[in-house]
C-alpha cells in the first residue's frame, strides 16, 4: 500500500513517485516536477535539478480566452494544474464532482496527482461531439470552469 504526503497540494509516494509514464518525450512526477523522460531516476521521480516545478508553459492562462486553463502536452496539464497557485481550480472542480463520482468525495483525501492526471485526459472542452478534438493545440484542460 502507498503512503501519501500532501505537501503544496502535490501527493508524493514515501520512497519513491509515481509518473505519467506515457510520454515519449515528458513526464510529470508526483511532486509536480516535469522533466524529459530521460531525466527520470530510478525511483520515478524526475531526477534532482533536472525537473520543472509546476510547470505551465505552453497552456493559456488568459481567463477569457477560448482555451483558458489548457495546455498543449498532456504532462505539462498535470504539472500546471497541480500547482499552489491552481488549487481554486482543484477545489472549484471537487465540489461539483464530489457527489457524483467516489474518487472525489473527500478533498481533504483526494489525491492531487490522480486528479489531475484525470482532469488533464478528461476534458470535454477539448472535443466536438465527445469524438474528435476542436483544435491542434491546447487540448489538455484542468479548470474548473471547463464542463
Amino acid at each position: 500500500m502507498l503512503a501519501f504526503i500532501l505537501v503544496l497540494g502535490a501527493a508524493a509516494v514515501v520512497g519513491g513517485c509515481r509518473n505519467t509514464v506515457q510520454g515519449v518525450e515528458w513526464v510529470t512526477d508526483d511532486n509536480g516536477q516535469l522533466c524529459k523522460v530521460e531525466d527520470v531516476d530510478k525511483d520515478g521521480c524526475c531526477a534532482v535539478g533536472k525537473g520543472r516545478g509546476y510547470s505551465c508553459q505552453g497552456c493559456d492562462s488568459e481567463p477569457k480566452s477560448e482555451t483558458a486553463n489548457c495546455c498543449d502536452i498532456y504532462e505539462t496539464c498535470v504539472s500546471c494544474c497541480m500547482s499552489p497557485v491552481n488549487l481554486h481550480h482543484r477545489v472549484d472542480g471537487l465540489g461539483k464532482r464530489r457527489a457524483l463520482y467516489p474518487l472525489y468525495r473527500k478533498v481533504e483525501t483526494t489525491d492531487v496527482f490522480r486528479y489531475c492526471r484525470a482532469r488533464c485526459r478528461t476534458s470535454s472542452r477539448s472535443v466536438h461531439h465527445q469524438n474528435r478534438y476542436k483544435r491542434g493545440s491546447h487540448l489538455f484542460c484542468y479548470g474548473s470552469q471547463l464542463d
